[in-house]
């Protein structure tokens, strides 16, 4: 089987995430959300995207195989707090080929001790 390329660029969609798996329900802070994300492939096959607002910094980077998919980490914490209560970021999914998308499952975790906080969807095209 023939090795697939990811296109290299700049790649743009959304990240859909659940409610918080670990707060108490009806808890407004602890509500999914579905947010803009922008995805850097480069030729090498690394894939990475960060997510920086006033609230909170993440960076996560991983690496396509040659079947077009690929698995990420990486780290999150929030700035406007006392405690940055940091996370972990772990993703895998792949590249459509015909859709000329790429998609892929994300889950974010506590640092503190790995309790699973979120499951969300990624969704990105090639701009």
């Amino acid at each position: 089987m023939a090795a697939i390329t990811v296109p290299p660029g700049k790649w743009d969609g959304s990240l859909a995430c659940s409610n918080s798996l670990i707060a108490a329900r009806g808890d407004s802070a602890y509500a999914g959300f579905d947010v803009r994300l922008k995805v850097d492939v480069a030729a090498d096959g690394s894939i990475a995207w960060k997510q920086e607002t006033e609230a909170l910094f993440e960076l996560t980077t991983g690496r396509f195989d040659s079947r077009g998919r690929f698995t990420a980490e990486g780290d999150g914490r929030r700035k406007d707090e006392l405690r940055p209560n940091p996370w972990r970021v772990s993703a895998s999914g792949e590249y459509a080929a015909k859709a000329r998308r790429i998609e892929g499952e994300l889950q974010y975790s506590r640092l503190s001790d790995g309790a699973p906080s979120r499951n969300c969807r990624l969704t990105v095209e090639l701009k």
